[in-house]
């Protein structure tokens, strides 16, 4: 078994977000580059410096399809793990993963997995729920307004030197 680089890791990941975003995009489930990811690509035009991972975040109705019809095995290598499909699964959200990767994560993981991305569920919170909001709760789901990238490889492969990262 050999070790692979963070650039590697980063190609592998990018793959990974390109064959999920297009089995996303032809079921209609609504996505979005998330967290430390969304800042990075804002900001750097890729991956924050320090940062390792890409995190997506779905509307809950989205999650709930994706865990439920997401197939064992997408386009023969990436897998889903999940609590909903995996009793032993230790976490709060889901991963999509290359399963031909192991990847050892600095921590005890209950369920092991290959090179991945997060997927998060996002929950709704109604009007005046949250303290200092005006108005009472208000039924229904809140908006979710995602945004699209476009993965454009050359956009991940800049010159450090001009002060941005270098996958």
């Amino acid at each position: 078994m050999r070790s692979i680089t963070a650039d590697e890791l980063k190609s592998i990941q990018l793959e990974i977000l390109e064959a999920f975003g297009a089995y996303c995009d032809s079921r209609g489930f609504r996505y979005s580059i998330s967290n430390g990811t969304l800042i990075g690509s804002v900001i750097y035009g890729g991956y924050i410096p320090w940062d390792d991972d890409i995190d997506i975040t779905m509307p809950r109705d989205d999650y709930e399809r994706l865990i439920n019809e997401f197939p064992e095995v997408l386009d023969g290598r990436y897998r889903l793990g999940a609590m909903e499909r995996n009793p032993r699964w230790d976490r709060f959200f889901a991963k999509i993963y290359d399963e031909r990767i192991v990847m050892l994560e600095n921590r005890r993981d209950a369920v092991e997995t290959g090179v991945n991305i997060d997927v998060f569920p996002a929950d709704a919170v109604p009007a005046g729920i949250l303290p200092g909001e005006p108005g009472p709760a208000m039924p229904g789901p809140a908006s979710f307004n995602p945004v699209k990238i476009s993965i454009e490889p050359e956009i991940f492969n800049r010159s450090a030197a001009a002060g941005e990262i270098k996958l």
